[in-house]
């Protein structure tokens, strides 16, 4: 406990002489949700919003989310000051795609539905109009996944795009709507659906926006939507169309991008030249393939590997700065820090000693009411057995008053399973462990109740039990079983017999207890069927097998301990 509070202490101190320093977070994830800081960037005094936008940009490429979200918003601001309701638009679009990209989709969701009730007062272009639509295709695609709304957003652009001859976004939301067709015919392939309308139109609209791109010398966008048909074709199993397209796509210059762009494209090209037999040259694409794959996971190590360097220089500037300011904090601020550090410090001692003494008075209770538990528990299988000790004397107190045997057989049986149960009860009053039992204990004053039954009928008893610690529901069970068994025997396997035996033997094997059970009476015919012995041997959850041969009876029972 003393080690434990001079260590809190340690702590506090350590956190309290860090106190007052800022740490700026500007990664975000999916999970984590952020604002802009407006007040600090509006104390920038930036309100020229067209250079806030590119500050914004910058701010985004360098992962400076928070400061990049502040400008955005800044510049809003500052073109809703000017009235420029068209590059308010611009702002509204380029936040959407941001939150879009950052997976802020509800954020994209809200801010689109403020911008079409600031459309309704407003006739924007035919060309922000196109854009919008094609990203609330984008952001529905990537939120419900209503399918019906994103085909309707994207052929809303793709109409606009026509009309006024933006041949760059047209091919865009093409390219896009062809993705999606074409997830929908996979989807319903998946499932087992037949129909190729999806598939065709998924191929129209690629290959439309293929004959504008080309038409444009557009090469990286080429690119991209020959990986998506070769793609279409390789998963609807046409290896030649496949090959096709991606070798159309390799014979793409690189000028514009890197040569690992075209790894997608390798990867389908080695599947499909394997599915026609010609396995050198898919060996050959296979290996390009985890080559430009290999060259793009060094590329983005180096670029993280630079970023890391670039973050570490930083911060031991930052670090530098931040000796320099410290080295200036008057004897005042120090004394105020070392109080601060004091009284936490005193309030932590005195809540770690209330809540030691909490759990010290916790544990005394538990214990004394574990002991309790431990009496009643004791009590409870000594009165229980009491009980069946004296509803066995009430049974014996019949017997004596019946003349019919069938009647005084039943009572037996009936007395031999209460005393086998009243056995159980006993070793659990007498061993410590109440939920365990020695078996062999318990099954010894089994037949010790069953004695005068046997001596009655002239039975000779071998018992070989090893000692096995068993489950006091699983001995319960056991105790009723033997008990049953030798029961039957009495009643059905002797008769006249001169020569009566019965030997039981329980052995541990394996962790697998095995109950075999003899008797050297008249045995059964094939096919008898035991009620009670199924009916215990279920429970028991075991595999029990009857011998049917004339010499006598044998029941071989195995169970997992």
């Amino acid at each position: 406990m003393k080690n434990i509070l001079f260590f809190l202490g340690f702590v506090c101190m350590v956190l309290t002489n860090a106190f007052g320093q800022a740490v700026n977070k500007n990664n975000i994830n999916e999970q984590k949700e952020f604002r802009p800081n407006v007040k600090k960037a509006i104390n920038s005094k930036l309100y020229d919003g067209v250079s806030l936008m590119r500050k914004a940009e910058t701010f985004e490429i360098n992962g400076k989310l928070d400061s990049a979200l502040s400008c955005f918003v800044l510049a809003n601001k500052a073109f809703i000051m000017q009235q420029d309701t068209s590059k308010i638009l611009h702002v509204n679009l380029r936040l959407v795609e941001f939150y879009r990209k950052h997976n802020q989709l509800s954020a994209a969701k809200n801010l689109i539905d403020d911008t079409q009730k600031y459309l309704a007062t407003y006739n924007a272009s035919q060309d922000y109009l196109a854009r919008l639509y094609n990203r609330m295709a984008a952001v529905e695609s990537e939120s419900s996944g209503d399918i019906n709304k994103v085909l309707e957003y994207s052929l809303k652009c793709i109409a606009i795009a026509k009309s006024i001859g933006d041949s760059s976004l047209l091919a865009s939301s093409l390219n896009e709507l062809g993705f999606r067709f074409e997830n929908m015919f996979f989807h319903q392939d998946t499932n087992g659906g037949s129909n190729r309308y999806f598939f065709d139109k998924a191929l129209e609209n690629y290959l439309e926006a293929l004959g504008i791109y080309k038409a444009k010398d557009m090469y990286r966008s080429q690119l991209t939507v020959l990986i998506n048909l070769a793609r279409l074709f390789h998963h609807d199993d046409q290896p030649l169309a496949c090959i096709d397209y991606a070798k159309q796509g390799i014979a793409i210059a690189t000028d514009n991008f890197k040569e690992y762009d075209k790894r997608e494209l390798y990867q389908y090209l080695g599947d499909d030249l394997r599915k026609i037999g010609q396995f050198e040259k898919a060996i050959e694409a296979k290996e390009k393939y985890y080559s430009l794959y290999l060259s793009y996971i060094e590329e983005n190590h180096q670029k993280d590997f630079l970023e890391l360097q670039t973050k570490y220089d930083v911060a031991k500037k930052e670090s530098r700065i931040s000796e320099q300011e410290l080295s200036l904090i008057k004897g005042e601020k120090k004394r105020v820090l070392l109080i601060v550090a004091l009284i936490t410090f005193l309030v932590l001692m005195v809540v770690l000693t209330y809540l030691y003494k909490l759990s010290q008075r916790k544990n005394k209770q538990l214990n004394e009411l574990a002991k309790e538990n431990a009496f009643l528990v004791e009590e409870s299988n000594h009165r229980t057995k009491n009980n069946l000790q004296l509803i066995s004397a009430l049974i014996h107190r019949e017997l004596i008053k019946k003349d019919d045997e069938f009647e005084i057989n039943e009572l037996k049986k009936i007395s031999s399973l209460i005393e086998s149960i009243s056995s159980l009860h006993k070793q659990l009053y007498l061993n410590k462990e109440k939920d365990k039992i020695v078996l062999s204990d318990f099954l010894y004053d089994v037949f010790d109740n069953l004695n005068d039954l046997l001596e009655e009928n002239e039975v000779e008893l071998k018992l070989n039990f090893a000692p096995i610690i068993v489950d006091n529901k699983l001995a319960g069970y056991i105790g009723i079983l033997l008990t049953e068994l030798c029961i039957n025997s009495l009643k059905h396997a002797f008769g006249q017999a001169k020569s009566k035996l019965i030997n039981c033997t329980i052995l541990e094997t394996d962790e697998t207890l095995m109950l075999s059970y003899k008797d050297n009476g008249v045995g059964v015919k094939p096919g008898t069927s035991i009620d009670l012995v199924d009916l215990l041997c279920n429970q028991l959850k075991a595999d029990f097998q009857i011998d049917t041969k004339p010499s006598g009876f044998e029941i071989t029972v195995k169970m997992k301990l």
